[in-house]
């Protein structure tokens, strides 16, 4: 899967915009306007609670740098004093469009810098942010057989095979894989769970705000992986060009976030984040054209109810 999306003509690096799926930053600005609000706020925190300076504002999974792009802009426009002196960071695997996106965007006024990985960070306090990167993360794949469960494994020719566990870490995943699993694929992210204890060791101080497609899970729920392709599902994972994704687990990222020192601020639905934001003043000035995008948003049929907004806390060291 690592290959496949990232490797050379992986998916991600040959992706057009809207092509295979849309993100709620090519769907409409409102979106970028609510979450620089929310960061907005998160800055204030920090500063009411006493959190040593500098702050940043990390955007993990940056891609194109769309969002960063309609995030910078709302910054400027409605809290220009909010972002002075705090540095914008993006965080992007994707080499070319990491170098195109920070050219662009430091033409904006804003201090901005580019990481590869969140890992080359420097640890500071600040609101930490991404938007369907959890489920673009490479997952394993489990598969019981009987009273066993498997690994599902792909060749370099694409034929499929079943073996051992490659990881310690799964064993306790298929523990509790069901008998009723029999013959489904579950998807298990152990890089989600790596990824966010990387992230807590970064963020000194503020926030964690987690867009993304998923839902609190039950442990013993199976998570089937997916493949699309130009807005199609498809059940061939091995099929080249195809997007591979599953379901976030957020009851996982929510309970080893507080683990971690994370703590569950709030978790909602992606249209009631923005409904309980949007001003009457952005809908009135929106068009038609305007309205119908953010009602794919926030509609329950689709995105709305689908994709997860997910607020932890991090509290500064205490004296």
């Amino acid at each position: 899967m690592e290959t496949a999306l990232y490797g050379e003509g992986g998916f991600y690096g040959r992706r057009t915009a809207k092509a295979d799926f849309f993100t709620a930053p090519e769907l409409h600005p409102v979106f970028a306007e609510v979450l620089a609000g929310e960061i907005s706020r998160g800055l204030s925190e920090l500063e009411r609670s006493g959190a040593p300076r500098p702050y940043s504002i990390v955007e993990m999974g940056s891609g194109s740098g769309l969002l960063a792009e309609q995030v910078i802009a709302a910054l400027r426009r409605d809290g220009p004093g909010r972002s002075q002196g705090v540095r914008y960071v993006l965080v992007e695997r994707e080499r070319k469009l990491l170098v195109s996106s920070v050219l662009k965007l430091s033409e904006t006024g804003m201090r901005v810098s580019g990481l590869s990985d969140i890992s080359e960070l420097n640890p500071t306090a600040g609101v930490f942010f991404s938007n369907e990167l959890l489920d673009a993360l490479p997952f394993h794949l489990l598969e019981r057989r009987g009273e066993k469960v498997h690994e599902v494994y792909v060749g370099s020719d694409g034929a499929v095979t079943l073996g051992e566990l490659s990881d310690p870490d799964l064993e306790g995943y298929a523990r509790i894989l069901p008998s009723e699993a029999e013959g489904l694929r579950h998807a298990v992210s152990l890089e989600t769970v790596r990824w966010l204890e990387t992230v807590s060791r970064r963020l000194t101080a503020g926030s964690l705000i987690t867009v993304d497609y998923g839902a609190r899970m039950d442990p013993s729920a199976v998570n089937l992986p997916r493949a699309y392709r130009k807005h199609v599902s498809d059940d061939r994972l091995t099929s080249p060009g195809r997007d591979l994704t599953a379901n976030v687990d957020f009851e996982t990222v929510i309970r080893e976030g507080s683990r971690l020192g994370l703590e569950l601020q709030s978790f909602a639905t992606l249209g009631r984040f923005l409904i309980d934001r949007l001003s009457s003043p952005v809908l009135s000035a929106a068009g038609e054209s305007s309205l119908l995008k953010i009602k794919t948003l926030i509609h329950p049929d689709g995105m709305g109810e689908t994709h997860k907004v997910l607020i932890q806390k991090k509290a500064g060291p205490t004296e």
